[in-house]
């Protein structure tokens, strides 16, 4: 992909689809649900 800059598109479409994980104590990783704030934030144009 090349360099990437603070708020240029790297896609489009009509769904996001978004999974957070969390290493666990033993090593493993799961899938969690990230909080609303979290999922905000992260998705807020600069």
């Amino acid at each position: 992909m090349g360099t990437v800059y603070l708020g240029e598109a790297i896609g489009s479409g009509d769904y996001l689809h978004f999974a957070t994980l969390r290493k666990q104590p033993d090593g493993t990783w799961t899938i969690v649900e990230p909080a609303k704030d979290i999922l905000e934030r992260i998705l807020k144009p600069p």
